[in-house]
């Protein structure tokens, strides 16, 4: 079993990477893997209940609602978060320091970066 942390940067519309990044997570949930999802900078912003389907991209809001079912940890570090005015989060993610987000990353095995 790997430590694969995923670790999301870009806000959801800028590119097609954020959206990439919520889908290889499910994929990688897939084997017997243990499966990490950071958010960090902008990508906080994906934590936004947005309806990206409107403006013809793809929707994240499935995933969020899937990863806790198959084990998948979401984590956002409280700065970004403040930094954005991101106060709610969705149920199953966790909010951590920056210095938790380092220990995350520093504790994978395999660190996927998406920015």
């Amino acid at each position: 079993m790997k430590k694969i942390l995923v670790l999301v940067q870009d806000g959801p519309f800028n590119t097609l990477r954020s959206s990439e990044g919520f889908r290889m997570t499910m994929g990688l949930s897939l084997a017997d893997n243990e499966v990490s999802l950071l958010l960090m900078g902008d990508g906080v912003f994906n934590l936004l209940p947005l309806k990206a389907e409107m403006i013809g991209q793809p929707s994240i809001q499935t995933y969020l609602e899937y990863f806790p079912k198959v084990r998948v940890r979401l984590y956002a570090e409280a700065g970004a978060l403040a930094d954005r005015g991101v106060q709610s989060l969705p149920e199953g993610v966790k909010r951590i320091s920056y210095q938790e987000a380092f220990q995350l990353v520093s504790a994978a095995e395999v660190v996927i970066p998406f920015r």
